[in-house]
């Protein structure tokens, strides 16, 4: 199984430690995968450099997402959260990314709901599983 480091998902409430990451499997003890292999598999054998270029474009593309939705709740934007997160989850499919996933259509949930605190938890939830993914998605270029 693949491994890389990444910090813990929940960091201990003490004084950090001098290395603050841990080796972690594309699986964690979370029972959704990081990203599914098969997808990636599958990927590679539709043809030379289309997963390098998917990867390219999800990391641009999602990047900027998260960027309007972090303005989008310093103005109220609701609607912008919402929709920029359908889109992340959607993107995340690509990679059978079940984690980033998850974490888009709860906050795309509580967007709707216009439900602002519980958005601004599950966009944090959003943000730490977009990390873990693209750092998995750097071992599979």
């Amino acid at each position: 199984m693949t491994e890389f480091n990444i910090p813990p998902t929940n960091p201990p409430q003490q004084e950090p430690s001098a290395d603050t990451s841990s080796r972690v499997p594309l699986v964690s003890s979370q029972s959704k995968p990081i990203l599914d292999l098969g997808e990636i598999d599958a990927l590679r054998k539709e043809g030379p450099g289309l997963l390098k270029r998917l990867i390219g474009v999800f990391g641009e593309s999602s990047s900027k997402a998260i960027d309007i939705i972090e303005k989008s709740f310093a103005s109220g934007d609701l609607e912008t959260v919402m929709s920029k997160a359908h889109m992340l989850k959607g993107s995340s499919t690509n990679f059978g990314a079940a984690r980033l996933f998850s974490a888009c259509e709860s906050l795309e949930y509580a967007a709707r709901e216009r439900n602002k605190p519980e958005a601004e938890k599950h966009f944090e939830s959003v943000k730490t599983e977009y990390r873990y993914l693209w750092l998995a998605l750097q071992t599979c270029e």
